[in-house]
């Protein structure tokens, strides 16, 4: 037979090239110096398996490398680190990379827990995705002056990484590129990138200051969330995108708030003037604030932007706003119809919510958790996402008649929550609608629903009894995903579609009635539909 490395004939029965070691069992590679006579593109892969389809393309070849090994030279020649080379070879300490390699491709180095350092050549110009994500020990390494990209978290979850520079020809920073970098304390955003992608910086708790300088011209608005530590975001005045006062990120005409770091000392801020609008994530997870005063000027606020402030207990408005209003340091809109943000730091474990109101906003009471009770009005005709997501201390609530959906996460995490009423006219109960509410151990959905969503009733793990009335016609994938007390459940004739894993991780004894007939879990996915 013909070998597919060095295609030098050999017997079957050899089951081993005798000129490159190649074997088709896959358990023997040839060696590196064999390897870079015959190749200019090696991979070094953890699998024990050969990809034939690459192998037949010719793209791919395999050197004497194995998942245990501690070190590994790549030969002189080699222009590619090809996707997966290195994935998960925790035994690896260090890689000395030829100055022929010109690109590092997705998921390269990833999950190398014990690699500490690495120095990439000059030749690279290409930093693909994933590419050292989760190397855990990785506490330095040099990024090429050749390189204009860093790709989508490409160093996610490199938490020992200290300090990094960016060399100047770099024009992007990708989506998590440094995300959860926990110990970088310093990072130089070099004159030419232009982009800073969303959660770029995410979690890198131990970064206090960051400078913009005049090339930027995007910022997503979430791309410095939960940097606990940083206090300042410095713009360069020169920039034409951006400014910054004391240390706030604002865009040029400083019109729009964008990001209030995280790390501030000061518990309370008066917004500027000359502001109009407060971007989402705008003050997310800003542990010290404690009170805000929002000027007469400002028309949007989005509905996000105070989340995660664990002790804000107070949103303050000037009374000559013509958009918005407050109520004992809550916000509503004007003419106080909707709540918009009850502020999550408020003492108080009891809430009653004003008769104007007709509609919950979108994370309106998001991770309250100080709340026991809230009281809603008849009025209310509508809950928006998330409006009670991470409620953990929320033991009961009445849902009013005039509501008439349940929202995706309106009610996800709420843990202690034992006691729901949903009233006849809802219609449908949303994806990840109870997710979590692991002590609710009795629900009765009402005859108007048709639709339970992906995941509605997912990890409600004290859920003994559900009933599911004659119209409900759908139920979503996970639907039930471990509910893992419940004993019982009949489905009936009127549903005609069941998502997968509906019922997965239930009770291993859990009988589900259909009709005449009664299933096991496992027999019911094969009848479903």
């Amino acid at each position: 037979m013909k070998c597919p490395i060095c295609e030098t004939q050999y017997n079957e029965s050899d089951q081993q090239c005798r000129i490159c070691n190649f074997s088709e069992l896959g358990k023997i590679f040839p060696t590196e110096e064999d390897a870079k006579y015959f190749y200019d593109t090696v991979i070094i892969p953890y699998r024990e398996q050969w990809n034939e389809k690459r192998l037949a393309e010719k793209k791919l070849r395999v050197i004497n490398y194995d998942k245990q090994s501690t070190h590994c030279t790549i030969p002189d020649g080699v222009t590619s680190i090809e996707a997966d080379a290195f994935q998960n070879c925790t035994n690896l300490t260090s890689v000395a990379i030829p100055d022929t390699v010109k690109s590092i491709g997705d998921n390269a180095f990833r999950g190398c827990l014990n690699l500490t350092s690495l120095t990439i050549p000059d030749s690279v110009t290409s930093i693909a995705w994933k590419a050292f994500e989760n190397c855990k020990n990785l506490k330095t390494i040099t990024i090429p002056k050749g390189v204009t990209s860093i790709s989508v978290q490409a160093f996610y979850g490199c938490d020992s990484l200290e300090t990094i520079t960016i060399p100047d020809s770099v024009t992007s920073i990708g989506s998590c590129a440094f995300r959860e970098c926990t110990n970088l304390t310093s990072i130089t955003i070099p004159n030419g990138v232009t982009s800073i992608s969303n959660l770029a910086f995410y979690g890198c708790d131990r970064l206090k200051t960051i400078t913009i300088p005049d090339s930027v011209t995007y910022i997503s608005d979430d791309a410095f969330n939960r940097c606990e530590y940083l206090n300042s975001i410095n713009v360069s005045p020169d920039n034409k995108a951006y400014s910054s006062i004391d240390g706030v990120l604002l865009n040029k005409t400083q019109k729009e708030l964008i990001k209030y770091p995280s790390g501030r000392p000061q518990a309370s801020y008066k917004i500027p003037n000359s502001v109009i609008s407060i971007s989402r994530h705008a003050f997310e997870c800003c542990g010290n604030l404690i009170i805000i005063t929002i000027p007469d000027g400002i028309t949007s606020i989005d509905s996000h932007a105070f989340t995660w402030c664990e002790y804000l207990n107070s949103i303050n408005i000037s009374p000559d706003n013509k958009a918005y209003s407050s109520i004992d340091g809550v916000l509503f809109n004007k003419n106080q119809e909707k709540l918009i943000q009850y502020p999550p730091g408020k003492p108080q474990t009891n809430y009653k919510i004003p008769d104007s109101v007709t509609s919950l906003g979108s994370g309106s009471f998001k991770h309250c958790e100080n709340l026991k009770t809230i009281t809603i009005p008849d009025s209310v005709t509508h809950i928006g996402d998330g409006a009670f997501y991470n409620c953990t201390n929320l033991t009961s609530i009445t849902i009013p008649n005039g509501v008439t959906s349940i929202s995706n996460h309106a009610f996800y995490g709420c843990d202690r929550l034992k006691i729901i009423t949903i009233p006849d006219g809802v219609t449908s109960i949303s994806s990840h609608a109870f997710y979590g509410c692991d002590r609710l151990k009795i629900i009765t959905i009402p005859d108007g629903v048709t639709n339970i969503d992906e995941w509605a009733f997912g990890s409600c793990d004290r859920l003994k009894t559900i009933t599911i009335p004659d119209s409900v016609t759908y139920i979503g994938n996970d639907a039930f995903w471990f509910c893992n007390r419940l004993k019982t459940i009949t489905i009936p004739d009127s549903v005609t579609y069941i998502g997968n894993d509906a019922f997965s991780n239930c009770h291993k004894r859990l009988k589900i009635i259909k009709g005449r007939k009664t299933y096991t879990v496992t027999n019911f996915l094969r009848h479903k539909n």
